[in-house]
This record gives structure tokens, sequence and C-alpha cells, in this order.
């Protein structure tokens, strides 16, 4: 199954007060919390597509220098209505994507995201056939839209919902026929799934990450 991946990076972080995704992902490493779920994301995709605020276009020659699968190709898409919403960046950025069978769908602030997430979406999907048109993360009892595996046809629907004067993500999710996997029932850690919103929730991360992901 031939994927791309699309990253919204273009949130204002207003309730951390810094710019969040550009913070040490680590303390014991190098790299941005950007450029970890980029590199996630290239680690199961043939091709990244970034939707970057203008505080993140900046980094586009570092994010392409990432180490990550052969072949992989990382592009970095300015956001165009950064206070308009994600529905906005989604469909103007998969309006980018060339034809792939599916699309990984990851928001920028997930500190923790592992490649397994995102393959075992795509790995159900595939297992569900074509009647279904994509496989979302549930956390802590909430779907999360912005980190799961849709189908390529989804574009439609997307840029179909914006067109209409959406903003959000729902109405567009209520137009498709969409599966779950449950975080916890998977066994998976939490900050495979966790993104991070404020300084206290950073700070845990940092924790957690020099205790267990290092």
């Amino acid at each position: 199954m031939r994927t791309a991946a699309v990253i919204l990076a273009g949130g204002a972080s207003r309730r951390m007060g810094v710019d969040k995704l550009a913070l040490p992902r680590c303390r014991t490493e190098d790299g941005t919390i950007l450029a970890h779920v980029v590199q996630t994301a290239g680690a199961v995709a043939q091709d990244v597509h970034v939707a970057a605020a203008p505080s993140h276009t900046g980094q586009t020659e570092a994010l392409k220098s990432l180490p990550i699968e052969l072949g992989t190709r990382i592009q970095v898409h300015a956001d165009l209505a950064p206070q308009r919403g994600p529905l906005a960046a989604l469909q103007q950025v998969w309006a980018q994507v060339q034809e792939s069978e599916a699309v990984f769908l990851v928001a920028g602030d997930l500190p923790g995201v592992a490649p397994q997430v995102l393959q075992t979406c795509r790995d159900r999907l595939r297992v569900l056939g074509e009647s279904w048109d994509g496989v979302l993360v549930r956390r802590e009892g909430k779907v999360q839209p912005l980190l799961g595996c849709y189908r390529f046809r989804c574009k439609g629907a997307f840029v179909q919902t914006y067109r209409e004067g959406h903003a959000r993500l729902l109405p567009a999710l209520q137009r498709l026929r969409l599966a779950e996997i449950d975080s916890v029932l998977q066994g998976w850690p939490q900050w495979w799934t966790r993104p991070v919103h404020t300084k206290e929730e950073y700070q845990t991360w940092l924790e957690a990450c020099t205790e267990v992901y290092t």
C-alpha cells in the first residue's frame, strides 16, 4: 500500500506560550518535537508533507536532511491560512499529495509518537477493505482525527467540507466511514499517542522521555 503522510504543524501554541514544535524533543538528544514527528512519518510513508506555520518553514532544509527511509521525500508547505483551523491547512496540503492508496494524517505535537501506531492503522485499513475510508486512533475515550490513516479519496470530503465554510474536522469526518483502534487495548505506552499542549504537559513528557524513551 503506497502511503503518503500529511503533518499539521501550523498551530499558534497559545496554551504553551512558545512555539512548542520547535522545542527540544528530549533532554538527552538533539532534534525538535516536529523533527521527531516528521522522522516517524518518514519511516512508514513514501512522501511526507508538512503544513507549517511561517515560523517552521525555516526548518525546511533541516527537516529534509533527517535520516529516514531511503527514497522517502519530505516537502514543507507554508500554511497560507494559519488562523483558520486545521481543515484549511489540510485541504491545501492534501492537494499537493501525489495519488497514493492511503494518507497518514498526524498532528505535529506528538513528541513520543511511534511508527507502530501508524503501521497498525494502515494494516487495519488494508484488512478492512475498500468500503472503509480510514482508521483513527482512540485515546482516553476520544477519537483522534489527527492520528490515523485515511484513503486518498478522502480528500474530496475535506475539500467539500471546507468549501461549505467549516473550519473544524468533525463535519468532514461525518461524511466518512471510519474505524477506530483503541490505544489502551493495544497496550501502547501513553506517549505514543499523547500530544503536548501546555508547559506542564511538556515537563511531564521530558521526565517520561528521560526515564523510558531514551
